[in-house]
Order: C-alpha cells, then sequence, then structure tokens
C-alpha cells in the first residue's frame, strides 16, 4: 500500500519546471561567458602632449593587443567612444583630473593628470610717461605712453578723484599750481601702474615776484669814464698784445657702460639663484647696483632682490621652466631698466 507524503514535501509540477528551466537557461549563459572570456592585455596609457594647460588639445594614447574599441572617461564629467588608440580632450578649466580607458568593454586602465590654469596675456612692461617735467597753469600740456603692448589707458593727473585721460596721448590743463603726480594705469591691471612728478608753473605770480624784486633792488647805472687823451692809441696796443690762444675743448669723458648679458644668460642665472648658488647681488653689473629696481615678476610687481629671495625659497627642483623673460637695457648705459619675468612651476608628481 502506497504512503501518501505530507503535503509540504510536495513540489508542485510548474514550480518544478520552471527551476529546471531558470537552471539550464544560467548554465548556458555561464558556458557562453566562459568559452568567450579571455584575459586582458596590458594598456600602455600615455598623455602625449607637453604643455597641459586649460583650453589646450590634449592628446592621450592607449595601446594594447587586439584592442578594437576605446571607451574613454576624462574625469570632467566628458566622456568619449574611439575605434582608434588615440583621442584628443580640451579641459576647460585647470585642476587634478582621472582619467580612464575602458578598452573592447572589458580591460580598463587609469591616469591622472593636472591641467594647469591658461594663464591670461597682458603687456609684460610698466607703462612708461614721456613728456616735460614742468607744465604751467592754465595751458595744456601733453603725455604719451610709450610702452609697446599697451592697449587700455586710465590718465590720472593729480588734481581730480576721476580718471583724465583714455588714450596712448593725454592732454591736460592744470588750474592749481604746485607739485603735481601724474599716475598711469594700462591694460586694467593695477599691478602695470607708473608715476611722474612734475611741477606746475603760475606764469603771472612769476612775474610780478620778478618785479617786486627788481623794484626793491634796482641795479646801479653803468659809468663811463671818458679820458681826455688816451695814453696809448688803441691800434698799437692791440697789436702788440699777445695773440689768445683758443681753448682746446675738452672732449667729454665716455660714460661707463654696463656689460651685455643675453636672455638665455639671464635665465641660467635665475636657475642658480634657485639652486642657491648665486644671489642677487651677482647681477650687481647689469643692473648698474640698482638691486630694489621694480620689476614683472609672475604677473606681480616686486623688486629684483625680492624675485631673488622668492626663487631661492621656492628651489631648482620645483620650477619647470621661464616660458618668458624679457630684459630692456637703457641704450645710452646698457644698464637693465625693464625686467618681466614668468615662472611656470612643476605640477603633481613633479610633472
Amino acid at each position: 500500500m502506497n504512503k501518501k507524503l505530507p503535503t509540504f514535501f510536495r513540489i508542485d509540477d510548474q514550480v518544478f519546471f520552471s527551476m529546471a528551466g531558470l537552471s539550464i537557461f544560467a548554465l548556458l549563459i555561464l558556458a557562453f561567458r566562459y568559452a568567450t572570456h579571455h584575459e586582458c592585455s596590458p594598456i600602455k596609457l600615455q598623455v602625449v602632449t607637453d604643455n597641459l594647460i586649460a583650453e589646450n588639445n590634449i592628446t592621450f594614447k592607449a595601446e594594447s593587443t587586439g584592442a578594437t574599441s576605446y571607451y574613454w572617461d576624462f574625469g570632467d564629467s566628458v566622456t568619449k567612444n574611439e575605434q582608434t588608440y588615440s583621442t584628443n580632450h580640451i579641459y576647460k578649466k585647470g585642476g587634478h583630473y582621472w582619467v580612464r580607458v575602458l578598452v573592447n568593454g572589458e580591460c580598463s586602465e587609469f591616469t591622472d593628470v593636472v591641467i594647469d590654469e591658461k594663464h591670461v596675456n597682458v603687456s609684460p612692461l610698466l607703462p612708461m610717461i614721456a613728456g616735460p617735467d614742468t607744465a604751467y597753469l592754465h595751458e595744456a600740456v601733453t603725455y604719451t605712453d610709450t610702452s609697446p603692448n599697451s592697449t587700455v589707458w586710465d590718465w590720472r593727473f593729480g588734481e581730480t578723484s576721476g580718471t583724465d585721460g583714455v588714450n596712448r596721448k593725454a592732454t591736460y590743463t592744470y588750474l592749481t599750481p604746485g607739485s603735481k603726480k601724474i599716475l598711469l594705469e594700462i591694460n586694467s591691471n593695477p599691478n602695470l601702474t607708473n608715476e611722474k612728478i612734475i611741477i606746475v608753473i603760475d606764469r603771472q605770480a612769476q612775474k610780478k615776484i620778478t618785479a617786486k624784486l627788481n623794484q626793491e633792488n634796482p641795479r646801479p647805472p653803468k659809468v663811463i669814464l671818458l679820458h681826455e687823451k688816451p695814453q696809448e692809441e688803441p691800434l698799437i696796443k692791440q697789436q702788440q698784445a699777445e695773440p689768445v690762444k683758443p681753448k682746446e675743448e675738452e672732449q667729454p669723458k665716455a660714460k661707463p657702460r654696463a656689460p651685455d648679458i643675453s636672455v638665455e644668460l639671464f635665465k641660467s642665472m635665475l636657475y642658480e639663484v634657485a639652486d642657491g648658488t648665486k644671489r642677487a647681488s651677482d647681477f650687481s653689473s647689469y643692473l648698474c647696483n640698482n638691486l630694489s629696481m621694480e620689476i614683472s615678476f609672475d604677473n606681480k610687481v616686486v623688486t629684483f632682490t625680492k624675485m631673488c629671495e622668492e626663487l631661492k625659497k621656492l628651489g631648482k627642483k620645483k620650477i619647470k621652466d621661464f616660458p618668458s623673460i624679457i630684459i630692456q637695457p637703457n641704450p645710452e648705459t646698457n644698464c637693465i631698466k625693464t625686467i618681466t619675468v614668468s615662472i611656470k612651476r612643476k605640477g603633481f608628481l613633479g610633472l
């Protein structure tokens, strides 16, 4: 006599066949993945571009054996699919980014890049104010900026609180006499500012003072003595007198000139300053001992000595390059009168 199984041991036929079907399907998928799976080949991920600067076109390469598709994630929410191992990308702003490439949809590799901010191009030279050192009351006087790369000007002539001129050449009429300071800012950059001190003279007041002095101290009249008969004939006396020898004109002494220095030698000496083997005083002969002159360093106005101190503090190992150095000597003395230095620091991992 057959015994019936308890109810809780019984399995419904539909449930049994469903579970069996799912098991077979899972085994088929596992078998397919096992048959199609292959080991990942090494991926050589490279950043080809040297200047990693925002808004520059940067090239990446991912070399791998048997690769046919590349999925790129540039770390700034931008992705791209490529069929070749090379791709380009432009970062809109500087920062530290992780770049990932997925090869054939299975194998991936990472690298990090440090993108520098784009430098704003400004005039590398301070403005140079050309014009007279003396002006006259109620008479127009003109001053000109002779710096080569100026595009925007803000002239202030020291009598008002606002701008008095917005062109390369500015004309102004003073209403009060005395010492005045002319200020000029170029390219809307407060670090590119120069000044000139002038004297404003009141012609009428000067004439009144001169007339008053003449009244108080009149000149004595000239007295001419007449002789009845000259003791010697003037012509004979003139013939007997020895001829006066003309004085030899003294040749002006040549002004001492500073030695020449090239941009490459100047850059090399700056590296030595950062390395601690040279000091600011080693530039004395080229600057005519004016080590406290103001220069443009990394878009800041500092003294030459201060720049050398900052380079030594930074150290040569942290300096990647000096991408722009401009030195301008005085035509008469050859002393360097303007200096502009831009510096590029090494980024993450010394890159």
